[in-house]
């Protein structure tokens, strides 16, 4: 399936987190479906768009710039809905992708960090550390992502009563999944940056997502 208004959205905003599971060089676990981890990493948040602030960052919307992206916004809003998580589900089975694919999709979350940590299945560890990793300018460390996504939850209207205390619980799986992964890489965290992706990075858009008209 090529490029579509989603994919063509995703590679422009999130480009270093389709590519970031190739940085990684697994021992001693077997053989992993990259294709599963990658095209995981392409469609997990699919839905995510129906939530951005055009405002913010207005440069990495070019080169269709930020009214292109509003329209596009407003399209899957009328046609999914506006709860990001359920349009990326609505998305997926849209596209038919195989059901190897929804799985992990399905098992991804930060909320989910702990069960991500306890599974064996390494392709759900790889793609939410992955997902922990990028911003929307680039490959971050863990540590500065939690820093600012515990500013951004503290700052929550929303924030449910005794609440405050579980996002460092699950901040802390999180260290613990990267450890997991760390164990089996001939590479240290610091070494998953910019630059040891942005050979790779030129290849995503031409990347086929399968579906059950296509095969791997």
């Amino acid at each position: 399936m090529r490029s579509t208004k989603f994919r063509r959205f995703y590679s422009s905003i999130c480009i270093g987190l389709l590519e970031l599971p190739h940085s990684y060089v697994i021992t001693g676990l077997g053989e992993i479906d990259k294709d599963v981890v990658i095209q995981t990493a392409l469609v997990h948040d699919m839905g995510n768009i129906v939530k951005f602030n055009m405002s913010f960052m207005s440069e990495a919307f070019e080169p269709e710039g930020v009214a292109y992206w509003t329209g596009v916004k407003e399209e899957f809003i009328e046609k999914y809905g506006s709860d990001e998580h359920e349009v990326t589900q609505k998305i997926i089975e849209e596209m038919k992708v195989p059901e190897r694919i929804v799985e992990v999709v399905t098992a991804l979350g930060f909320a989910k960090a702990k069960e991500s940590f306890e599974t064996k299945d390494f392709r759900v560890k790889i793609c939410l550390y992955s997902d922990q990793r990028v911003t929307p300018s680039g490959v971050a460390s863990l540590e500065r992502r939690m820093e600012e996504g515990y500013k951004r939850f503290l700052g929550r209207k929303d924030l449910p009563e005794g609440e405050i205390g579980r996002f460092p619980v699950l901040a802390d799986y999180l260290r613990k999944i990267e450890l997991q992964i760390i164990d089996h890489c001939r590479i240290k965290p610091e070494g998953i940056n910019d630059e040891a992706i942005k050979s790779t990075c030129l290849h995503i858009k031409d990347f086929e997502i399968a579906t059950h008209l296509t095969e791997f």
